[in-house]
Order: C-alpha cells, then structure tokens, then sequence
C-alpha cells in the first residue's frame, strides 16, 4: 500500500508549482501568438499598467518571481494593453494604435514604461488622456477616495466601504481589488437575507 504524505507536506509544493505554471505567457510571447490583458471589470480596476507590471515581473505579494520564465517582454506587455486588446476586440482597424484611419484616443503618462526599472511599471503616473481631439488631464487630488454605500441593517459588518488606497489594504492587495468588492457584496447579501 502506498501512504500519501500528509496534506501539510503537499501544500507548499503544489502552490508553489502551481503558481510557477499559472498564465504562461512567456511561452505564448515566444510563439508569437498575440495575448491581451483584461481586468474582469467591475470585478477588478481597470490597471493596464498593474497588468503590465504582473506579467513583466511576475513576482508574488511575498516578493518571489513565479516562473520566471514565463515572463513577458515590456514590449510584449504593451501591446497586450494597447494593440493586442484591440486585436481580441475585433477593433484592430480602428483602435490599438496610433496610425493614419484609426480614432487617435490613447493615454499620456508621465513615464515610459519601456524605460522605467522593471519593478516602478505599477507606479507610473497617468498625465491624462486624449479622446476625439480633446486633451484631458487628470484632476490631481490629495485626498483617499472612499466608495461608500448606506444599506440599513441588522448587525454592523466592515463591509461597508471600499477604500481606493493600496497602503490600506489589510491582505496586500492592489487598491480596490476582487476580494474587496467581493466582501462587499457578500455584506449586502447578508444584510438583505437577515433583514
């Protein structure tokens, strides 16, 4: 009779292997088929440049590099925000790129993502935008955005707020990420169950 070893002794294994083999778009990269990046919205924030910076540097909330070789060039990650997403869209002939016969909507930001140190992609700042000949900067604002919503209940719950400020984050999370919105929706429910 073969023993499988006790569940705590597979655990750490099998994540980590798990997480190595997880979205292998290194291998994709290399065979030169086109990928995007979504973000699942509302699920998720609209980050391409967080996008970007997963799947350049592929590190783990504990700093670790999962599979490195199946990182992706900074140029392969551009275009999955840029032009790769407006392949999987259909909408390459009219976004994507900036060329003549396309409408000339794009971001401005404030540092060049193929030129930054690998692990600041995440923090770029966004100067602004263009869209149909307007130029539109981004309002500045010192303050933490708070999503709040006032559902009457029963019992308190801290589900109640969603705060836009990743230093606040209790679990590491990028700001305003699933588990959030999704621990939100879980105290609504409840609320709406209990009342």
């Amino acid at each position: 009779m073969i023993r499988r070893p006790p569940r705590s002794t597979l655990f750490p294994y099998t994540t980590l292997f798990r997480s190595n083999e997880m979205v292998r778009l290194g291998d994709v990269e290399r065979a030169k088929i086109p990928f995007s990046f979504h973000s699942d919205m509302p699920m998720a924030p609209a980050d391409p440049l967080f996008l970007m910076d997963c799947a350049v540097n592929r590190k783990t909330f504990s700093g670790r590099v999962a599979g490195p070789e199946q990182r992706v060039s900074r140029e392969g990650a551009l275009k999955a925000v840029t032009s790769g997403a407006a392949y999987s869209l259909r909408l390459e002939d009219e976004v994507g790129s900036i060329e003549p016969g396309k409408l000339a909507n794009f971001t401005v930001l404030e540092k060049n993502p193929l030129t930054v140190p690998a692990e600041k992609i995440k923090d770029i700042k966004v100067w602004g935008t263009v869209q149909e000949g307007r130029v539109l900067p981004v309002k500045k604002t010192t303050e933490t955005k708070k999503i709040s919503r006032v559902i009457p209940m029963k019992q308190p719950l801290q589900t109640d707020t969603i705060v836009a400020d990743k230093s606040s984050q209790p679990h590491g999370h990028h700001s305003g990420c699933a588990c959030d919105l999704n621990r939100m929706l879980a105290g609504i429910f409840i609320r709406a169950n209990h009342q």
